[in-house]
C-alpha cells in the first residue's frame, strides 16, 4: 500500500463510498455500499472493484 489513507467520495446518505487503490497491480477503482436488510439494525456490507 502506498498511502497511509484513501481519499473518499460519498454519496448524502453516507451508504456508499468510492475510492481508488493503487499498486504493484495497477489502479483500481473500489466501492463499498452499505445496503439495509428486513432486520433491523443489520446491513449487508458489499466491498469490490
Amino acid at each position: 500500500m502506498k498511502n497511509e489513507k484513501y481519499h473518499l467520495k460519498s454519496e448524502s446518505k453516507f451508504t456508499r463510498f468510492e475510492f481508488i487503490s493503487e499498486g504493484s497491480n495497477g489502479i483500481f477503482r473500489k466501492l463499498i455500499e452499505f445496503q439495509a436488510t428486513n432486520n433491523v439494525n443489520v446491513f449487508n456490507l458489499a466491498f469490490g472493484d
